[in-house]
């Protein structure tokens, strides 16, 4: 991400960006592609990697997360969360 952040800041320092909506619609057409692909790389590296179970006899999720039976956020209560949805016009 930082790599992704350092490109834009030196079109900002070289007077080649300057973050308005024309700028930002060339980013996206120029590196969303290219970003995606390091997202899905992370996605996959994540999904294959091996969660240690825990040490201290607590039921954690343990296992290759793409393996694991269910949803790891199932057991999660949301009934307290705040919802911040915008009506957009």
């Amino acid at each position: 991400m930082d790599y992704w952040r350092d490109i834009v800041q030196e079109f900002q320092a070289t007077g080649d960006f300057n973050g308005d909506f024309i700028d930002k619609g060339l980013i996206q057409f120029c590196f969303l592609k290219i970003i995606q692909n390091k997202l899905d790389t992370v996605v996959r590296i994540w999904d294959n990697h091996r969660i240690r179970p825990d040490g201290n006899g607590c039921a954690l999720y343990h296992g290759k997360p793409c393996l694991m039976s269910g949803n790891l956020f199932d057991n999660i209560d949301l009934s307290s969360v705040k919802a911040f949805n915008v009506e957009l016009q």
